[in-house]
């Protein structure tokens, strides 16, 4: 689990990670701050779906999809620590328990 936060990326209050319809091949832990995933409803307004603190694994609920399904946006300053989806397969084939514990929340 120690690889999945190697690379660091930094994110300023109110700064998009992706939108919804953006290639999606990456996963996140959120190393610090807080972000928000939503929508854009068809009449113009957001629905948030989700909150993301520090130590959150965020983007397994599209895991099986090319793209993103929502946006993504800090709250405040965030370091994300970004890391290929693929890199789930090792934690899957090596830790299956573990696995089972990181997709739960995402249910």
């Amino acid at each position: 689990l120690a690889r999945l936060e190697e690379e660091e990326a930094d994110y300023a209050a109110g700064q998009v990670v992706h939108r919804s319809g953006d290639k999606h091949d990456r996963l996140y832990v959120v190393k610090s701050g807080w972000l928000f995933s939503s929508f854009t409803m068809p009449d113009g307004r957001r629905q948030i779906v989700r909150i993301h603190h520090a130590g959150d694994v965020v983007g397994l609920p599209d895991l099986a999809f090319p793209y993103a399904t929502v946006d993504m946006t800090a709250v405040n300053a965030a370091v994300l620590c970004p890391f290929p989806k693929r890199a789930l397969d090792r934690v899957i084939v090596n830790a299956p328990r573990l696995a089972a514990l990181l997709m739960a929340p995402s249910q």
